[in-house]
Order: C-alpha cells, then sequence, then structure tokens
C-alpha cells in the first residue's frame, strides 16, 4: 500500500470505518477520507491532481447505492441493534450475532438505487485516467453476489482497475469491521 501516491477514500463514515481511519491516516501519510453528501462536484476536485499510481476507494453503502426502502438500511440496522442491546440487555456483538441472518436476509431482497445517477461514469472516468479504484463495504461476505450484482445493475464494475492484482489483502492490516 505503500506505493500509492496518493488514496482518497469516499465515504459516509460509519463507525465500522474509524478503524480504518486511524490506522491509515497514522501509517500513510497521503491518506485522504472525504465525508461528502454531494459527491458528484466534489469528485472532480478532489481527483483532478489524481492520476495512474492513485487510488479511489469508495465506500458501497449510502455513498454509491442505497436501499429504496427504510428496512435493511444503515439507519434501521443500528436502530435494532441498539433496541436489543437495551431490551435484552445483549452486548453489541450478541446483538450483532443475532441481527445478521435477518439483516443479510433483507439485504439479499432489497432493491438499491444509485445515490446520485452521475457516478458510474465518474467512476469509469477515473478508471480510464489509470487511477485505481475499489468499493469498500461491512456487508457479510454473504453478500458479496448480491453487491456485485447491484454493482453491475448500475455499469459499475471495479474489478481489474484495483491495482491490486499483486497485493495480498493481509498487505492492508483491514480486518474484518462489523457495524
Amino acid at each position: 500500500m505503500s506505493n500509492w501516491r496518493k488514496i482518497l477514500v469516499l465515504a459516509a463514515l460509519t463507525i465500522c470505518y474509524l478503524p480504518l481511519y486511524s490506522v491509515a491516516k497514522d501509517n500513510y501519510p497521503n491518506f485522504i477520507v472525504e465525508r461528502i453528501t454531494n459527491l458528484t462536484p466534489e469528485l472532480t476536485r478532489l481527483t483532478k491532481d489524481m492520476g495512474p499510481g492513485d487510488l479511489v476507494v469508495f465506500d458501497l453503502d449510502n455513498t454509491i447505492f442505497r436501499e429504496t426502502q427504510m428496512l435493511g438500511t444503515d439507519e434501521w440496522y443500528s436502530y435494532i441493534l441498539y433496541h436489543l442491546m437495551a431490551t435484552r440487555n445483549l452486548t453489541r456483538e450478541q446483538a450483532a450475532l443475532e441481527l445478521e441472518p435477518l439483516n443479510r436476509s433483507i439485504k439479499f431482497k432489497s432493491r438499491v438505487k444509485l445515490m446520485e445517477k452521475e457516478l458510474p461514469q465518474l467512476i469509469h472516468a477515473l478508471q480510464m485516467r489509470g487511477i485505481a479504484t475499489i468499493g469498500l463495504t461491512a456487508r457479510h461476505p454473504g453478500l458479496a453476489a448480491s453487491t456485485l450484482k447491484n454493482l453491475h445493475s448500475f455499469g459499475i464494475d471495479f474489478s481489474g482497475h484495483s491495482g491490486l492484482q499483486h497485493e495480498r489483502l493481509e498487505n492492508f492490516r483491514i480486518a474484518h469491521f462489523n457495524h
């Protein structure tokens, strides 16, 4: 990861990515995290000086797409998680383990929509400039196929554009983070 000139992470920063941010900012001086609510105009500004050798990381949920209904959103998940903790006297980990099968089932069946209609073209334009792009998610690994299906339905394809073909994921020192 030290080979990247700049790393830009675009996320609706939820608590699950704070450990990632902490590790990255302490070890990689060119690591930039931006919490953006209107991505389209900002993406051009933030990437204008980027090119081959740079990496843009897109959070998926609430940055690229979101559920079309409240059920299954991060907000819904957090509400149910804390409700389980409060009403059943569960730890966060116990509540998350109990909630995960339901959350996975809902996410698997939920329809999603783009946060901004221009995102697929903007991501493709970055890739055409030689900028590596990856999608990042805290979703359960069992949702990988449906998540890829959602991305592909919007014309978003991160495969072959990550610049990570020769990197091993453990080199990133990023663990699987739960909500």
